[in-house]
């Protein structure tokens, strides 16, 4: 009876003292909770796309939470025009924005 009287006391002792840890740890979730809610670039999604020469719509891969491209080029007829060349180096500087 006693052995069972001690677990009773021991295990309302830890259930009192559990909202105490929880609240201890509330603004550590909540920092994590943002974290997660809108985290850097660096740990979003990247897009893999096949670039012709064309400019990348980032502001409506960024709306969508997409945090980086990665184009690989088609090989036939790639960047013959000076268009194209000139696309390639607005996308590299609206990339670095």
């Amino acid at each position: 009876m006693r052995n069972q009287i001690f677990v009773l006391v021991a295990a309302m002792a830890v259930l009192v003292g559990v909202p105490g840890i929880a609240a201890d740890k509330k603004e550590e979730w909540a920092a994590i909770d943002a974290g997660f809610t809108n985290p850097p670039a660096e740990f979003r999604l990247i897009q893999f796309s096949a670039h012709d020469g064309s400019l990348v719509p980032f502001e409506k891969m960024a709306e969508a939470g997409i945090g980086g491209i990665e184009l690989f080029m088609q090989s036939d007829g790639y960047l013959k025009k000076e268009a194209a060349w000139e696309n390639v180096r607005k996308n590299l500087e609206a990339a670095q924005k």
